[in-house]
């Protein structure tokens, strides 16, 4: 038993347990919450072969200063292959910056086709990653 004041274990949806201890939706919080986020237009649930896909890649920056020397990675990948883009520059306080386009021509091959989005800007790294299947559409 227990007094009143004393920590317990409960079914909540807190991000920290009893003992303060992050719980998995702790990171997921941290990572909403940032300061700077860089993301990409989600894509479809499924793709077909030979399909024409662009997205577009967004860094949001609610710093109170400019991020200079940003430079921005995206990686398609699929089985059997991979596609890399960068895209670079500053990007300004409080701003939402579309730095780049993402387009291509959808692979032949069927399965995952993932979008690894990476920031880079001196000690700052923020990452983002989209999925999409690659599989025939029944006409």
């Amino acid at each position: 038993m227990f007094a009143l004041n004393d920590p317990a274990p409960v079914v909540s949806w807190s991000v920290l347990d009893h003992e303060r201890v992050p719980k998995l939706g702790w990171q997921a919080l941290k990572r909403a919450c940032a300061p700077v986020i860089v993301v990409a237009d989600r894509p479809p649930e499924i793709v077909a072969p030979g399909e024409s896909l662009s997205l577009d890649v967004h860094v949001v920056n609610d710093l109170r200063h400019t991020i200079g020397g940003a430079v921005v990675d995206v990686t398609a990948s699929w089985s059997g292959g991979s596609r890399r883009w960068r895209f670079g520059g500053e990007v300004g306080a409080d701003e939402c910056v579309r730095v780049g386009s993402v387009s291509m021509d959808v692979p032949d091959t069927l399965g995952a086709l993932s979008f690894d989005v990476i920031l880079t800007a001196g000690e700052l790294i923020q990452t983002n990653r989209y999925s999409t299947a690659i599989t025939h559409v029944p006409d």
